[in-house]
């Protein structure tokens, strides 16, 4: 496979049919929707490129965006899913800034995303991203029901991309939360 961004250990390659087929994929990508969602995955949109996130050689996660959406010059995350057992270690966070550094390469200089409104953990991931809330794009027509747009802040610096040792609860695969100890 060819690499498309090396960034320190995230390596992000063309995603293939089975990247996203993996099963723990699958269940971030109906994740990102709202936790527990277990419909159909919303229809992939015209221009969409994956890319598989890898880290030591191992798929961790899947990032989708849109070229020249809302316009030339600008590019629209749809999806940023990343594997349950493999959340807390700011992979999607550092995946969207070495994307976004390559895109700015080939002149793609304005970012936009689209989260689902049930998808807390992309909400808050778009903020450290330097991402701020805006209004709905009007190009993008029915695509807009429950779905919270934000736009790149040029003026604010993401937060420090790094893996957090001290993971808070929302961030911590199922099962695995501690509770606080008795007194």
């Amino acid at each position: 496979m060819t690499v498309w961004v090396r960034d320190g250990e995230i390596v992000l390659r063309e995603a293939t049919s089975g990247d996203v087929t993996d099963e723990r994929i699958d269940f971030a990508l109906h994740d990102q929707v709202e936790r527990g969602y277990e419909g159909a995955l919303p229809d992939v949109r015209d221009g969409l490129e994956r890319y598989a996130i890898e880290v030591d050689g191992r798929l961790v996660g899947l990032l989708g965006f849109r070229r020249d959406v809302p316009h030339a010059g600008a590019m629209v995350v749809d999806d940023l899913a990343i594997a349950v057992v493999e959340r807390g270690h700011a992979y999607g966070t550092r995946a969207l800034l070495a994307a976004e550094r390559r895109l700015a390469e080939d002149g793609i200089g304005e970012g936009f995303a689209r989260v689902p409104r049930g998808n807390g953990r992309g909400l808050y991931i778009m903020l450290r991203c330097g991402y701020a809330p805006i209004g709905a794009l009007e190009d993008e027509g029915s695509g807009n029901e429950g779905v919270t747009w934000f736009q790149r802040n040029p003026e604010l610096e993401p937060k420090r991309a790094s893996a957090s040792t001290d993971r808070s609860a929302a961030e911590q695969p199922r099962g695995t939360r501690s509770r606080p100890a008795r007194r």
